[in-house]
């Protein structure tokens, strides 16, 4: 994969131009002009860029066809371009999504829109080549590769939280930070997805649903959080009430065939507290309909979420399977999953986690919410 440089700024109005130019030069940007689509294309296969920003209406051969032409060519394809357009007109913008832009931006066009357009398709074209360079070396490691992304995701959560600190009250920019957090998650998803399409191997595409659904799990807080009034906390019976549906599909679980009976008061949940739980939850529920519930086998789960005084929560999840045999060690089980919840539970939240055998699993997790007074 050729390494791709800079960034190609394509308009046939000089002035408009070396506006554009001025800007993104400003923020540090290498920025190659061209004046017409002849020049656009010479200097793409020249010197690969980053980045195309394409106006539309040129005379001669106009954006479109400079397009059309990129996206033919196996090198170029994969270049995000983006229209500069002064028109509204829906059928233009369909066209051009069709022959294969990334994006559209309105001309006269707006200096915080255009590097914020740029700055996201930018992190996102260099996300997505990371990933598939990632996948291609570590498809062969993919137990080590799946500790890494653990770990990755782990050091992004708490990256997040130093960002959500950091912003404070700006709501817009963590808006926009918690969608974008939700969309590379996707497109980590979306790879994986489209590697374990090829892999022919049973395990291999196992692993990769599970990683997928932990991810989904992160990435439906980060989800909910856009969605809601305070941009800090969401509501986790919505939340666990997505879970239950998302993993349900995962495993292809007929209707009505697992009843899901959930007791979540409907009070609301900082992400310190959703993030963890929610991998919880995914691991119990993944297990269950793995090993308590195979085939087309009936059942029912029930989990159950109480708050204390003083910050007090307790999580009960259980299962009607036929349990686990006598003596089962569950902290000595060497699946992925249950050292998971372990490890979550005892250092990330600070708290017990305690199975109980009978008719089916009873899992009992306690641990104090540490923002509870910051909150009172």
């Amino acid at each position: 994969m050729s390494a791709r440089k800079g960034i190609l700024a394509v308009d046939d109005t000089l002035a408009a131009l070396k506006l554009l130019t001025d800007i993104l030069t400003q923020e540090g940007y290498a920025v190659r002009p061209a004046s017409s689509g002849e020049q656009a294309l010479a200097s793409v296969f020249t010197e690969l860029p980053e980045l195309i920003l394409l106006d539309v209406k040129m005379p001669g051969m106009d954006g479109f066809e400079v397009c059309r032409r990129l996206k033919a060519d196996p090198a170029a394809r994969e270049i995000p371009v983006l229209f500069l357009s002064a028109s509204t007109d829906l059928e233009e913008r369909v066209k051009g999504f069709e022959l294969g832009a990334t994006d559209f931006i309105a001309k006269p066009f707006q200096r915080d829109e255009l590097l914020a357009r740029v700055r996201t398709h930018l992190e996102l074209s260099r996300f997505r080549t990371h990933l598939e360079t990632l996948v291609e070396e570590r498809t062969e490691e993919l137990k080590k590769a799946n500790e890494k992304l653990q770990a990755e995701l782990g050091e992004r959560l708490k990256a997040e939280e130093r960002i959500r600190l950091a912003l404070g009250e700006k709501e817009v920019l963590i808006r926009e930070l918690y969608h974008r957090t939700k969309n590379n998650m996707q497109v980590i998803c979306s790879m994986m997805k489209l590697h374990s399409l090829y892999s022919g191997d049973h395990k291999i595409n196992r692993v990769f649903q599970e990683m997928e659904n932990r991810i989904y799990a992160m990435a439906l807080v980060h989800q909910k959080l856009y969605q809601s009034r305070n941009l800090s906390s969401i509501y986790f019976c919505d939340y666990i009430d997505d879970l239950c549906e998302l993993l349900k599909n995962s495993y292809s679980v007929s209707d009505g065939r697992i009843a899901f009976k959930l007791d979540v008061a409907r009070a609301e949940v900082l992400i310190d507290i959703a993030v963890p739980c929610g991998l919880i939850i995914n691991e119990l529920i993944s297990n269950s309909l793995k090993y308590a519930f195979p085939g087309e086998t009936a059942g029912e789960i029930t989990i159950r979420l109480e708050r204390g005084e003083n910050g007090a929560v307790k999580i009960v999840y259980g299962d009607n399977g036929p349990g686990l045999p006598s003596g089962f060690d569950f902290e000595k089980d060497s699946r992925f999953g249950m050292k998971t919840i372990f490890s979550i539970v005892r250092h990330q939240l600070q708290g017990t986690v305690d199975f109980e055998r009978g008719n089916g699993i009873c899992c009992r997790i306690e641990f104090q919410d540490k923002y509870y007074a910051r909150r009172v």
